[in-house]
This record gives structure tokens, sequence and C-alpha cells, in this order.
């Protein structure tokens, strides 16, 4: 295929999705000079480029270099505002994700379960806390406790369910 109709039937894909050609990029807001952070927000910044440089070696498959950079990024100081838990918590469901494929299931368990708690309750129930209460599941399967895996899945359905209203 040409490189010119590829161009433009990504063109026209955007076009029938309702979606502007060439859509102007959203204001940026400035941030405070780095010097008015604390070292908790200075860790966000740290975090966001650790996952980011985590999901690249995940995609490249090199696990080992990934579970690394969430060790780094777990072990930071985060501050307590709900966006950097949700951070933690994510980093901490990427790394149980690496370590069961690298088939380190006690401690994807363990981390996992970390996770879990910084996604704080039932009675606020997020997407992420339905994806860790999964990946528990496939954990308990793993380990053939398939009554635990069933009420983690049923956990996790209702997660969703609850996260949607």
């Amino acid at each position: 295929m040409q490189p010119f109709l590829l161009v433009a039937l990504a063109a026209s894909s955007v076009l029938l999705a309702g979606g502007p050609l060439l859509a102007a990029p959203p204001p940026s807001p400035v941030p405070p000079p780095a010097a008015a952070w604390t070292p908790e927000e200075q860790n966000v910044l740290k975090g966001e480029e650790l996952f980011r440089l985590a999901k690249e070696a995940t995609r490249r498959r090199d696990y080992a270099a990934a579970a690394t950079l969430l060790r780094q990024l777990t072990a930071l100081a985060f501050p307590s505002d709900p966006s950097a838990r949700e951070l933690m918590a994510g980093a901490h469901l990427s790394l149980a994700e690496v370590l069961l494929v690298q088939q380190k299931v006690a401690d994807a368990e363990s981390t996992a379960k970390r996770g879990l708690g910084l996604t704080g309750t039932d009675a606020a129930p997020t997407f992420l806390r339905a994806d860790v209460y999964e990946l528990l599941a496939q954990i308990s399967s793993i380990k053939n406790d398939t009554a635990r895996a069933a009420q983690l899945r049923d956990s996790a359905r209702r997660c969703r369910g609850l996260a949607q209203r």
C-alpha cells in the first residue's frame, strides 16, 4: 500500500469518527517552578517517567528492566492525594503483572495486595481496583485455589459494575 494511501485512509477514518483532521493540542498549564515543589511532588514526576520507561521495557519484553524500574517507582514517597495514590497502585499492579510473567507468583501476589490497599475500599470502587482483583484471581487460579479465584472474580465484576455508575 502506498504511503499517501495510508495517510488518506487514516485521515478519512478520523473524519468519519467525527473528529477534526488536525486538532489543535489543548493548552498546557504552566507548571510552577521545580523549586516550589515538595520532594513528594517531585517524586510524582519521577514516578511518571519511571512508569513510562517501564511500559517501554515491557513493550520490548524486557521484563527484568521493567521490574527494576517499577520497583524504583514503588519505593518513592508520594503525597497522599488520590491521583498520586492511583499512580502508585497502578505501578504495583504493573509490577505484579511483570513478576507473574517472570513466574514469581508469591512476589506477584504480595505486590498486587499492596496495590489493592492503595486503591481505596470496595465502598468507593474503581476500575483499577477491579483490575487488581482480576490479577489476584489469576494468581489464585495458578495456585489451584479455584474457590478464592471465583470470589475475587466476583469482586472484580461487582467493582466494575459499581464503577460504571
